[in-house]
């Protein structure tokens, strides 16, 4: 007979009298419908009916024993592994928790978890209740795509704007450097003003540059991969996006004290705070006398941000008056705001998300759990030894760009020489011949798109015949979203990209780690 719940410690009081009540206890955790399982020090000890079938076994005999790790998604394993401590050594009960895990057959899944510490049998384990959210987080990130591309067209003439004042200098500073060299450099004064404007252009491109990485960001689904994230550096970063959009509806005063870095996806993350503060600014009268206040704090192991706008001339009957058609200020205060699909993914990374209404505005503050727990399970950094790509002890790196534009294939020789030797050819089909006839790279720089069929060939050609150089192609793309599955086991590199982000996944192809 397969363990059942019946082994949990319960006092005196709790325990039951007779044979016929372990028996109803059993039969009434076996008959929820819901997964319920037991995990212990030795891996999984009990699983109800719905367990067993949520992770596709036949049978509970087929899973017991298994640990929790073997089927967690890599990017959650630090959390799993340390709320898994909190519980089991320090008896500590947490919130609620989003996971990923596999099925028998390597299906995905996203599942919600509730758990307790307890005692089973003896041992120190942890009763959880699951629940199969991978529907909806499907829908959810349909919605939240939606959402991100409204978001989008609200913030296009802040955007327009954050491009559009480094580029006015950028095309001055080129202008007077082209000038001062068509007249020519007859003094030492004029080299260094000339390398004064283009250093100032440079300046000027990275910024822009900069703006269309977050704005890719914000109009793609990303895979929710996470990672330590330094919260304030996602608030400057929305900042800078909706900034002048508050600033023009009225006053944006922030505090933004120091706070320790908390576990998520860093585009989502964002993507919630430029929710919050533009919405925040739609909520202004015109006219400029509303006010927006972000504040940023760490209390102990918790990050919390508050973001509060003061509509000053708005009339209470008003903000009344909008609530109306709702059944409270809660609900429609979070329904005019989307802060449903906000607060769900701030739920979904252990927080929690609160809605304050007043007469004259309202507050959104989140609270979130730190990282510092978590970074001893994440991998050590790579040290500037590992990643220095000029070692005297290795033969000069052989890269081979396609890329129609030859201005980038410049570009990448400009960047990478003399460590590297660099090829640059502007047609797939040229490349594919070249592979073929015994020419040899340590990294192929590869330039595609989901409709380049050119592209695809390539890497069909490559994987059938080349089998071992498939694996040193990168994807350089400016339309990252659009690759779908295309070269899904190559690493990619996204336009417009730095000297430093080339030279990181150069030396990642040349010299892989052991888990790659």
């Amino acid at each position: 007979m397969a363990p059942c719940p019946s082994g949990l410690k319960r006092s005196k009081k709790q325990r039951p009298s007779s044979g016929g009540s372990e028996s109803r206890f059993r039969a009434l955790v076996e008959a929820i419908p819901e997964p319920v399982f037991i995990v212990g020090a030795r891996g999984l000890s009990y699983g109800n009916p719905a367990a067993v079938q949520l992770f596709g076994y036949d049978r509970l005999e087929e899973a017991l024993g298994k640990d929790p790790r073997s089927v967690a998604h890599p990017d959650d394993l630090p959390q799993l592994e340390q709320r898994a401590i909190a519980m089991l050594l320090e008896r500590r009960t947490l919130a609620p928790f989003e996971y990923r895990v596999f099925r028998r057959d390597g299906t995905l899944l996203t599942i919600e978890v509730s758990s307790i510490p307890i005692e089973y049998e003896g041992t120190p384990s942890i009763l959880t209740f699951a629940r199969d959210a991978t529907l909806r987080k499907r829908l959810e990130a349909e919605l939240l795509q939606a959402d991100r591309l409204a978001v989008l067209g609200l913030l296009a003439g802040g955007l327009a704007h954050a491009m559009n004042n480094p580029l006015s200098y950028v095309l001055l500073d080129l202008e007077q450097a082209e000038r001062a060299l068509e007249r020519g450099l007859t003094e030492e004064c004029d080299a260094a003003n000339v390398l004064m404007r283009l250093r100032e252009a440079h300046d000027g491109a990275q910024r822009i540059a900069e703006v269309v990485r977050r704005m890719r960001t914000l109009s793609r689904i990303d895979d929710d991969r996470r990672g330590p994230v330094d919260v304030r550096a996602v608030l400057e970063a929305a900042l800078e996006l909706v900034g002048n959009e508050l600033r023009y509806k009225g006053e944006l005063t922030t505090e933004l004290g120091d706070a320790p870095p908390v576990l998520a996806s860093k585009s989502r993350l964002e993507q919630v705070f430029l929710n919050l503060l533009a919405h925040a600014a739609q909520s202004l009268p015109e006219g400029g006398e509303g006010r927006v206040h972000l504040v940023l704090k760490g209390e102990g192991q918790q990050v919390i941000v508050e973001v509060f706008d003061d509509a000053r001339s708005r009339d209470p009957a008003e903000l009344t008056q909008a609530l109306i058609p709702f059944a409270t200020p809660l609900e429609g205060l979070e329904r005019a705001l989307s802060l449903p699909l906000c607060r769900s993914v701030v739920e979904g990374l252990g927080g929690e998300m609160s809605v304050d209404g007043t007469e004259h505005g309202m507050r959104v503050r989140l609270v979130l759990p730190a990282a510092s727990a978590m970074v001893s399970s994440l991998p050590p950094p790579r040290t500037s030894s590992q990643s220095s790509l000029g070692s005297s002890s290795l033969a000069p790196t052989r890269v081979l760009v396609i890329d129609a534009d030859a201005a980038v294939g410049s570009a990448v020789r400009l960047m990478l020489e003399p460590e590297s030797s660099i090829t640059c050819v502007r047609d797939a089909n040229e490349a594919v011949e070249s592979l073929l006839a015994g020419d040899v790279y340590d990294v192929v720089l590869f330039d595609c798109s989901a409709s380049d069929a050119a592209g695809e060939g390539l890497l069909s050609i490559v994987e059938r015949s080349l089998p071992g150089v498939a694996a040193r192609v990168v994807l350089m793309t400016a339309r990252d979203a659009t690759l779908g599955a295309f070269g899904r086991n190559n690493l990619r590199i996204t336009k417009p990209f730095d000297v430093a982000a080339l030279r990181a996944v150069v030396e990642r192809v040349r010299r892989p780690t052991p888990a790659q």
